[in-house]
């Protein structure tokens, strides 16, 4: 199921509703990320991914937020990645490959080329939005490579789990990050940011020729069917995949990243 259309402004006017409702005046604008706002959400394996921004950010604005989040996940039973940045940080950040992380700066970057993600915004004419330089680009797209490697150590090294579906999380995590530091590896090294998983895959085997993506095309074929996925055989063969793809694609990168 790919989410488009009716169905996916529906989903974003509750979300900025609920939103509302738990910041009131405290919320200064909402952006749809993620696959959801590329018209790739799949059902069983997309989250529903928004940022943000608040005017004040605060522990009481935390908590307003979790509390959205409950409301959403269990109106869609489903996660929702909420990243929450304060206006400042939307607009003029200090040092912001240093205090924005990976996936904010990515949202930043994508929100410039595509203005329509902006779900709600308290300021209609608002003109100055930060977006990353060329530089900032090149830096935090090879250092959050470097980030999901360390992270996906620890994920697989907690893959010990009786229950199918916690086991299932594992997996799907690690799948994610096969494809995220590939998609930051071509921004990387050409400024592209591709908008899918499909072309994530056809730009890596064009730009990185000399390295075998056969992994991420197994995790294409098993998205589509990740919801009837449930043997614990299939699942240890594609942590296996991943997590092998993880450790060897980073250091190819960085070893090219020298030349």
């Amino acid at each position: 199921m790919i989410m488009i259309g009716l169905e996916l402004n529906k989903v974003n006017k509750f979300i900025v509703g609920v939103l509302k409702g738990a910041l009131t005046s405290n919320l200064f604008a909402v952006i749809s990320t993620g696959s959801a706002a590329r018209g790739y959400y799949k059902e069983k394996w997309s989250d529903i991914d928004v940022l943000v921004v608040v005017e004040k950010l605060d522990l009481h604005t935390k908590n307003q937020i979790a509390v959205a989040i409950n409301i959403l996940e269990k109106k869609y039973k489903k996660h929702f990645g909420l990243n929450i940045i304060n206006k400042q940080e939307f607009q003029k950040p200090i040092l912001p490959t240093i205090s924005l992380e990976g996936k904010t700066l990515q949202s930043l970057l994508e929100f410039k080329m595509f203005p329509g993600r902006m779900i709600f915004c308290k300021d209609k004419s608002i003109k100055k939005v930060y977006t990353p330089s060329k530089a900032e680009i090149k830096k935090y797209s090879l250092s959050n490579i470097a980030m999901f490697l360390l992270r996906n150590r620890r994920t697989a090294c907690s893959q010990k789990t009786k229950l199918i579906d916690d086991y299932k999380n594992i997996v799907a995590k690690e799948m994610r990050a096969s494809f995220i530091i590939t998609k930051l590896a071509i921004q990387h090294f050409t400024l592209h940011t591709c908008a899918n998983n499909e072309e994530v895959v056809q730009m890596a085997e064009k730009i990185f020729p000399d390295f075998d993506f056969k992994t991420l095309k197994v995790n294409l074929q098993t998205i589509d069917n990740w919801g009837k996925t449930k043997e614990r055989s299939k699942l240890n063969t594609l942590l296996e995949l991943n997590d092998s793809f993880i450790e060897n694609f980073n250091y190819y990168v960085f070893k090219k990243n020298q030349k």
